[in-house]
């Protein structure tokens, strides 16, 4: 039987028996969730250039796949400037993915 089924069938506002079953545990879990989205959304604020490669062409794929960037070198030297004035690491443009140093810095900031 999986999940939906079990809680199909248990009473309303009766959690099933395995899923997070008390209090403390919910709350806990609720916690966790929040911290991770208000980290997330100062990332997102913070630290644009490292989403950009969700707006990639297949023609920018192919130039990160041969490790380089499809970002201009113009942007690149702003976005960088702006990431030294709050302390992280430089951004190449060629990885598409993040960066642990940014994450954290998120994670100062929030007092976290």
């Amino acid at each position: 039987m999986n999940r939906f089924k079990k809680e199909e069938k248990a009473p309303a506002g009766i959690p099933v028996e395995g899923f997070l079953c008390n209090a403390k545990d919910q709350t806990a879990f609720a916690s966790k969730e929040d911290i991770y989205i208000a980290v997330r959304e100062l990332h997102m604020e913070l630290f644009p250039e490292e989403y950009s490669f969700m707006m990639d062409s297949h023609t920018d794929l192919k130039i990160r796949s041969l490790n380089q960037s499809p970002l201009s070198e113009e942007f690149l030297k702003i976005v960088n400037k702006r990431r030294a004035a709050l302390g992280v690491l430089r951004f190449s443009g060629v990885n598409s993915g993040f960066c642990d140093d940014t994450w954290q810095f998120c994670r100062d900031k929030l007092g976290l």
